[in-house]
């Protein structure tokens, strides 16, 4: 018994390692945009369609790197991908402030897209799949850790970024992230080796997809679309009505991130309580909510609560997804299934900005364009809600 509990401690503690790449995927190489979009449009005259744009382009990256991530990882195997991929991305992010040409800055959001979706990916396979072999039981605490991950980088780029771009301008913003994300290269580097790497892994690539899980699919790209309008733009949003203090902006960026963190636990037990369609709805409706409460009424309190509201549900849509996923596909194919999975979500995140980017220019103000978000991520919600299923896991093959 203390043997089974010292195994599944230690499980814990190799993942928070490995969630860096996570942490770096998401909350750097995607989100963290957002703190250091404002000082871009103004030193590079940036219009909110350009704004967009550049963060569809780290979707369209991310497309790419999760279709090739299921053969990637067949070939050369998770962990050595995991590596290399956590590389990338991290230099990548920093090369984003080499230069205010436009293409140059194109191209490293792109290859931080395709280097963060296998680094997410490949990492969240080799926790799950250890997690199965440990205790299957254990397997939703320990995604919810992993997936909480990108919410602890968030906070920790709040109490960074802001910062280092008022100070240096907006390049220095780039370079601090990818500083940050080297340094949690080394935790994640030193256990990396100790998670299983079974000979299927490199049999991944040859499952085949038999089955759609379509309302899943459709969801999580949806998901995908309305998310990302509000962390591209709420922080352009934020600084139109008039919150220009850096403070302010700081403490709302690092509440929606400790938000996440906060409530990972408990979106993990009501993972392993319900069944797979609501584990993605209600996160989901969370969401909707979050975006809509900072549309609604701007005083501080509600943007605040807002940003707790977002970003205590947000992260668990992607973990609630995981986890659906895990009941309906073996571990060998597990790679390539969330590697589709995750190209409808990136699918979304191609559209998502560039529609919220072109409404706000038309309305003149990112209001329009933020409502839209928002129904998009209603509408997703539904979709989850309406189809349970565990009960189709018969039927479901990979």
């Amino acid at each position: 018994m203390e043997r089974a509990v010292s195994i599944r401690n230690e499980l814990i503690w190799r993942t928070a390692a490995i969630a860096g790449g996570a942490a770096i995927a998401l909350a750097f190489a995607r989100f963290s945009y957002a703190l250091i979009l404002p000082e871009m449009q103004k030193q590079l005259a940036l219009d909110y369609a350009t704004a967009g744009l550049l963060n569809t382009v780290n979707a369209i990256g991310y497309l790419a790197g999760a279709l090739a991530t299921g053969s990637l990882a067949g070939r050369f195997g998770e962990k050595f991908l995991f590596k290399i991929s956590f590389l990338v991305t991290a230099i990548s992010i920093g090369a984003t402030g080499l230069s205010p040409d436009l293409n140059l800055i194109l191209f490293f959001r792109a290859l931080s897209g395709v280097a963060g979706a296998s680094c997410m990916i490949s990492g969240a396979a080799l926790v799950i799949r250890d997690a199965k072999r440990i205790d299957a039981r254990f397997v939703t605490k320990v995604t919810g850790l992993y997936f909480a991950a990108p919410g602890a980088g968030i906070a920790i780029s709040a109490f960074v970024i802001p910062w280092l771009v008022d100070g240096f301008g907006w390049q220095a913003g780039w370079y601090g992230l990818s500083a940050i994300s080297l340094v949690l290269a080394v935790p994640a580097f030193f256990v990396i080796d100790t998670f299983d790497a079974t000979a299927h892994d490199r049999q991944a690539s040859s499952v085949a997809l038999t089955r759609k899980l379509r309302r899943l699919l459709l969801a999580y790209g949806l998901f995908g679309a309305g998310y990302i309008g509000y962390m591209t733009f709420i922080i352009a949003y934020l600084r139109g009505a008039g919150y220009l203090s850096t403070a302010f902006v700081s403490w709302f960026w690092v509440a929606l991130g400790l938000a996440a963190v906060a409530t990972a636990g408990l979106w993990s037990r009501y993972f392993a309580r319900t069944s797979s369609g609501k584990r993605v709805a209600v996160p989901l409706a969370m969401v909707c909510l979050g975006t809509i409460l900072a549309l609604a009424v701007t005083d501080h309190a509600t943007l605040l609560l807002s940003a707790i509201v977002f970003g205590g549900s947000f992260l668990a849509v992607v973990a609630g997804v995981a986890n659906a996923l895990e009941s309906e596909v073996t571990s060998q194919a597990y790679s390539k299934a969330l590697g589709t999975l995750t190209a409808a979500f990136s699918a979304g995140q191609i559209v998502g900005p560039l529609m919220t980017g072109v409404v706000s220019d038309r309305s003149a103000g990112l209001t329009h364009g933020l409502w839209l978000s928002a129904m998009l991520l209603l509408a997703g919600s539904l979709i989850a809600w309406s189809h349970d299923w565990d009960r189709q896991r018969d039927g479901a093959a990979w």
